[in-house]
């Protein structure tokens, strides 16, 4: 069953995944599937992707991570601090969004279990951070009362 799950998946997003046993629980997205076959419709793309996200965070992604408003709540801590305390140069919307990639793999690692990819994760933001940063010509400030 495994094997014609990873057939589909291969056909339907092709180049995207390469580990999708490790990506989507096969079991329950197999269960999906004959459930929409087993109705006489075809699954939308929209049914598939949220299938596919159930499957996630309420297995693989909570097991890990555990309650997501923990994580969330951390996330929002270093963004509000970050915010609060940033240069103008900090807060150019392109800098802003790879800055709040790099705060939600800090609350994966601050609220999980161990995963390398969070530290791969974290570090690719923040190289796109720093590499966002030096085209807008930001300069460092220090923290207020340092």
């Amino acid at each position: 069953m495994a094997g014609d799950i990873r057939k589909w998946w291969e056909n339907t997003y092709p180049g995207q995944v390469t580990h999708v046993d490790k990506v989507v629980n096969l079991e329950l997205l197999s269960q999906f599937q004959q459930h929409s076959i087993v109705k006489g419709t075809k699954m939308t793309k929209r049914g598939e992707i949220l299938d596919i996200a159930k499957s996630l965070t309420e297995g693989d992604r909570n097991k890990a991570y555990g309650d997501p408003a923990i994580g969330m709540r951390v996330m929002n801590a270093l963004q509000e601090a970050f915010r609060r305390d940033a240069t103008p140069d900090a807060l150019e919307p392109a800098h802003l969004a790879a800055m709040d990639m790099v705060f939600a793999k800090i609350s994966r690692i601050a609220t999980g279990s161990y995963r390398e990819d969070n530290y791969i994760d974290g570090a690719a933001y923040m190289a796109i951070a720093g590499e966002l940063a030096e085209r807008n010509n930001a300069t460092p400030r220090y923290v207020k009362g340092e």
